[in-house]
């Protein structure tokens, strides 16, 4: 299936990071898959939120309903855009950057000794197929997406246009991040999946890890994990760089 690229404003041979345990990374070594985690599996309730509620009050359909069957229903479809965001969606988060990220180091693998981060391209992103997905529901349909975040206010009503997939925008806290995201949404039949309870909790993408990976970095002030991931690689039979921190580069005076 043709990935949605339109979100994609960098060039696509620009740079992007995965921070990863060491764990991970065997397992996407060893099954060739990228994971894509659901997004209510990342614990953030405003992963995917809207910039501002919508008007019912102005609805006539509702014109003789009372304020607190307004405020119900009100309720009842915020619940409907928050479950349809973080339940139907699986996301893979990539940093935008010319180099590893002392402050992603910190804060995505700070409780990790050891850690990696993996580096590719826009260009390898937006080429990544995924298949058909197989559940005792039947088989779901993956439509899959790729851009950049943009990193916005939410206090301000529109920020998110209602329109578009809200998962593509984030607080101006974060921007940091600098993110490129890949998104994958199962359907089945031509339906979105919503209230479906067989949905994974997580899905992966076929990748050929030696063409997907450029290279691998280790964390900073790691001891022996160089060695170990060469180890692995050596298993598995894939001739990957892996570099060592910039990080721990000792001063020249």
């Amino acid at each position: 299936m043709t990935p949605n690229l339109h979100r994609v404003r960098h060039p696509l041979a620009l740079n992007v990071w995965r921070y990863m345990r060491l764990e991970h990374l065997e397992a996407l070594l060893r099954g060739k898959q990228l994971y894509l985690p659901r997004v209510d599996q990342f614990g953030e309730a405003w992963e995917g939120s809207f910039s501002d509620s919508p008007d019912f009050d102005s609805d006539p359909l509702y014109e003789t309903a009372t304020a607190e069957e307004r405020e119900a229903f009100r309720k009842s479809y915020q619940k409907l855009r928050q479950e349809t965001m973080q339940r139907l969606f699986y996301v893979g988060c990539w940093n935008i950057n010319d180099a590893e990220s002392e402050l992603l180091w910190k804060r995505y693998m700070g409780d990790y000794p050891e850690a990696v981060a993996i580096t590719t391209t826009i260009a390898s992103l937006c080429a990544l197929r995924p298949t058909p997905i197989d559940t005792k529901a039947g088989e779901f349909i993956p439509r899959y997406c790729v851009g950049e975040i943009q990193y916005i206010d939410h206090s301000i009503a529109g920020s998110v246009p209602g329109n578009d997939l809200s998962l593509f925008y984030k607080g101006r806290q974060y921007q940091d991040d600098n993110e490129f995201r890949i998104i994958v949404e199962l359907w089945n039949m031509g339906w979105s999946q919503h209230g479906n309870p067989d949905l994974p909790i997580g899905i992966s993408i076929p990748i050929a890890p030696a063409v997907f990976i450029k290279n691998l970095t280790v964390k900073p002030k790691s001891v022996g994990l160089k060695d170990k991931v060469n180890r692995i690689l050596d298993e598995v039979g894939y001739d990957i760089p892996v570099c060592d921190s910039m990080l721990d580069r000792p001063a020249i005076w």
